[in-house]
């Protein structure tokens, strides 16, 4: 699905470029038929959007929490890859590396949020 939605986003930028530099008759035949297959693209990548979002939702997150149990905890490496219509993806991009570093009161706080309820940890088989 991300491959899919990735294409036709590429497919959308380049439909509005050949537009914006059509310099012929912007009623004529070729240029109708090119805005039609540009609405067309557009409406069919915000329904994979839209279907991406649900399988998302159905999917597992990890919580910050969750995060700092399986890995904060020892200071590790991490490898983070992120879905392609989410924020994190927008501003980091596919995958960030890194260790997991955290102050002392950072710290303090997501162990006392760790070990007292609502929070429920997640077992290595729900991953």
């Amino acid at each position: 699905m991300y491959i899919l939605y990735t294409l036709y986003e590429s497919v959308c930028e380049r439909l509005k470029r050949e537009l914006d530099e059509f310099s012929d008759d912007k009623n004529g035949k070729e240029f109708m038929e090119k805005k039609e297959t540009l609405a067309i693209r557009l409406h069919e990548n915000e329904m994979l959007y839209a279907y991406i979002g649900k399988l998302q939702r159905e999917k597992l997150m990890f919580s910050v929490e969750d995060i700092y149990t399986f890995s904060g905890q020892e200071d590790k490496y991490c490898i983070f890859h992120f879905y392609p219509t989410s924020e994190a993806f927008k501003k980091y991009g596919e995958t960030v590396y890194g260790w997991l570093l955290y102050q002392k009161k950072e710290r303090e706080a997501l162990e006392q949020k760790v070990k007292n309820p609502p929070y429920e940890k997640l077992t290595t088989k729900s991953c």
